[in-house]
């Protein structure tokens, strides 16, 4: 009795898996082949003959083989789609360019999961900072006169030339803050750059009344004439702290060191301590300035060049900045902050194009 019943199991034991074999590899040859895994099963083999001589692990084995790589093809079909809607939203940028080959050329929008939802973002997948190509989340940009809400746009009077301004024509900064929700898991790398127009006799570091006003917290007021770049929403209880500034000064070859950048011919006041080295600095102009002059042939920070002993250009990668927040990932907004220490009819920075990327 167990014989027979062993015989029989036997045999139902051939029938599936030569079914199995034959389902795959005569009604499934044509899906095979458009997986590329028309290579997997051979098609060729008899396994009428296995069967009679009992290999059912050969059966078994080429059956279990197609199995495991039709599953390698729809996972690697999941990795392309990854980022391409929202179903298959990433974990970030970064893990789409790591995992999602077809994106490695293709910088543009994505979907990507936040603290808010899957959401749309620009992920900049051709960008190399910090030894980081690609996988960078776009949170800012600003060109062709298009301002955020909180600047003004502008036309540099005479020309055809847009950017952005402070609405207020008083001394002061005037703030911007982008969220950093597109990161959920947090950031510690970043990197921008800025290009801007000088107006007037702006004057680098030398606000002295903003220090004395100020005073430890320096930072929080007008410490420069041009843009200031940090980390921390006040209004939400986050403490500002510095990642990058672009300085405007007064003049690339003028003698008036009391208000010219610090690498300037004659050099002008260092930044605060908590600039460090992270700024650029850069004039308009070469002659002395007036105050009612736009200074549009010169963009600051764009390609500088040594003009006038100006050694500003020892900073090659500008206008680009890249900042690395050691050892912590952090979550904070970012603000940038168009500053200057007197009224626009005196002194002002233009910014005609701006973009902040994080990761």
């Amino acid at each position: 009795m167990h014989a027979v019943v062993h015989s029989y199991c036997a045999t139902m034991f051939f029938a599936y898996y030569l079914t199995l074999a034959f389902l795959v590899a005569a009604t499934n040859a044509a899906v095979l082949q458009k997986e590329g895994l028309e290579n997997v099963l051979d098609v060729g083999t008899d396994y009428t003959k296995l069967e009679e001589e009992g290999d059912t692990m050969q059966i078994e084995e080429d059956y279990l083989e197609v199995e495991e790589e039709s599953t390698l093809s729809e996972h690697k079909k999941t990795e392309n789609r990854l980022g391409m809607d929202e179903d298959f939203a990433a974990e970030s940028c970064r893990e789409i360019y790591d995992k999602n080959f077809d994106s490695r050329n293709r910088s543009g929008y994505y979907w990507i999961k936040s603290a808010e939802g899957n959401i749309k973002v620009y992920c900049e997948m051709l960008l190399s900072a910090g030894g980081l190509k690609g996988g960078w989340v776009r949170i800012a940009y600003v060109y062709n006169g298009v301002c955020p809400k909180g600047w003004t746009s502008i036309k540099i009077p005479g020309t055809s030339i847009p950017g952005c301004r402070p609405p207020s024509s008083y001394g002061g900064c005037c703030s911007v803050f982008y969220s950093t929700n597109a990161c959920s898991s947090g950031y510690g790398h970043v990197t921008g750059s800025v290009v801007a127009y000088q107006k007037g006799t702006t004057n680098a570091f030398a606000n002295i009344a903003a220090k004395r006003k100020y005073g430890d917290r320096w930072i929080d007021g007008p410490y420069l004439d041009g843009v200031s770049i940090t980390h921390g929403n006040p209004s939400k209880g986050q403490e500002r702290k510095h990642l990058f500034s672009y300085a405007v000064g007064f003049s690339d070859n003028y003698n008036s060191p009391k208000y010219n950048c610090p690498c300037a011919q004659y050099p002008g006041p260092a930044p605060p301590s908590f600039v460090r080295n992270d700024y650029y600095c850069d004039a308009g102009t070469s002659g002395c300035p007036s105050a009612s002059t736009y200074y549009y042939k010169y963009p600051v920070f764009k390609n500088m060049q040594c003009r006038y002993g100006n050694n500003c250009c020892a900073q090659v990668e500008s206008p680009w900045f890249y900042k690395f927040i050691p050892g912590y990932t952090i979550r904070d907004d970012i603000e940038v902050r168009i500053c200057g220490d007197q009224s626009w009819s005196n002194e002002g920075t233009i910014v005609s194009q701006m973009s902040l990327y994080i990761q």
